[in-house]
């Protein structure tokens, strides 16, 4: 993968596990179900509940290998303050990412790198906007994302899971339909 910029992520079945502190995804929404070649936009809530110095956001983001990724934005507060920015694509796993199980057949990972923030305070949050292309592909897919911060210093900050269920068809429901969220 070339260096993209990109930002957080996933679509349908929400399934959230985290750490008990840290900064999370804290809900996902995004179609149940596009046409071929038709626009995924998927947005995602981060919300962090702790303090750090030099923090950073990781993610590993899997979909299906014919998908293509065109752009992601992100706004919401750092340090207390309005922010917004992008995301890059980085060209392999960060240290705090290393060692999460490899994608599934027919799936293709991005890890992608947001920040380093100077300071993250306790209530900061923000949103998260990503935007791909579904190949021609049809069927069900399961798309998950892995979710981490952590410091300068290599410490963690947080962990989160997220999966969503979104079909690839021909039958698409009208605009605006998304599938509801399950916490």
């Amino acid at each position: 993968m070339n260096t993209r910029h990109v930002m957080l992520v996933w679509v349908g079945l929400l399934v959230v596990t985290g750490a008990i502190s840290g900064c999370r995804i804290t809900a996902l929404t995004g179609p149940s179900t596009v046409a071929p070649g038709g626009s995924v936009n998927l947005e995602l809530q981060i919300s962090c509940d702790t303090t750090g110095d030099n923090a950073a956001m990781y993610l590993a983001v899997d979909v299906p290998e014919d998908w293509s990724f065109t752009s992601a934005s992100f706004e919401g507060t750092i340090n207390g303050a309005a922010a917004s920015g992008i995301g890059i694509i980085l060209p392999g796993a960060p240290r705090l990412l290393a060692g999460i199980a490899p994608p599934r057949t027919g799936f293709s990972r991005y890890y992608l790198g947001f920040g380093p923030f100077a300071h993250v305070l306790d209530g900061d949050a923000g949103n998260v906007a990503l935007r791909f292309v579904a190949g021609a592909r049809r069927g069900s897919f399961m798309l998950t994302v892995v979710a981490k911060g952590g410091t300068s210093a290599g410490a963690a900050i947080g962990t989160s899971n997220a999966s969503w269920a979104c079909m690839v068809s021909d039958a698409v429901p009208p605009v605006g339909s998304f599938g509801p969220p399950v916490y």
